[in-house]
């Protein structure tokens, strides 16, 4: 792969990173808020950016320490 191409999917990864804590941050701090519906579009929606940081090579460990409170 080119480095630029690394770097893309790097920083890709990254973003990821930060829209996976934000969403759980969310969700930590409106439970009472969303409905059944809403805790499900949440969850896939972690899930599905879970999986591109795994896919964009960032740590596992770092994905699990943006799932909790900071």
């Amino acid at each position: 792969m080119p480095l630029h191409e690394s770097a893309a999917l790097e920083a890709f990864g990254e973003t990821r990173l930060r829209q996976v804590a934000r969403l759980a941050a969310l969700e930590r701090a409106h439970t009472d808020a969303l409905n059944d519906l809403g805790s499900v579009v949440v969850t896939r929606a972690m899930i599905t950016l879970l999986k591109d940081c795994i896919a964009a090579g960032i740590d596992e460990h770092r994905v699990v320490a943006a799932l909790r409170p900071a």
